[in-house]
């Protein structure tokens, strides 16, 4: 049966997030203030979430002084995720693999290459729920960061 009547495996939660191009992100100013943005996101192989901005940025600004993030990915017919994690800047070695990934996603990505102060964030996750209240009763998952890092052995 469909992911609409049982709980999801990771990987069901992967192409769940996968098929949702966009996600609210959260971040907190330096004086505690939350701020929001909608903005794309690729999901790589890892549960990771990809993005860019530039670094004139409130997320980016906000990332670099406290790397904790939220994000909500999906919300069409009453199912969601909701995600934390800790942000980083990939290193140069990394970088490519990251490109790929999130060019893969937004095949426009590279057009914004020249954009002044471009830079590109990894979200690793340490929190993940799952809802859909589309069903009687409804599907509520959550994984910690141990349920997670053993996805990834």
């Amino acid at each position: 049966m469909s992911e609409h009547h049982h709980r999801l495996t990771p990987l069901q939660l992967l192409s769940y997030m996968r098929a949702q191009p966009w996600a609210i992100e959260a971040t907190v100013t330096p004086q505690g203030a939350p701020q929001a943005a909608v903005l794309g996101v690729a999901v790589t192989d890892r549960w990771e979430l990809l993005f860019d901005t530039v670094t004139q940025s409130r997320k980016h600004q906000n990332l670099v002084r406290n790397p904790r993030v939220a994000f909500v990915v999906g919300w069409e017919h009453e199912r969601t995720v909701q995600y934390e994690g800790i942000a980083e800047i990939p290193t140069a070695t990394e970088l490519p693999d990251v490109q790929a990934y999130y060019f893969d996603r937004f095949p426009d990505g590279p057009t914004r290459q020249t954009w002044p102060g471009l830079v590109y964030w990894r979200v690793r996750p340490t929190w993940i729920r799952y809802s859909n209240f589309n069903v009687n009763p409804p599907i509520i998952q959550e994984w910690d960061a141990a349920a997670i890092a053993g996805w990834l052995k």
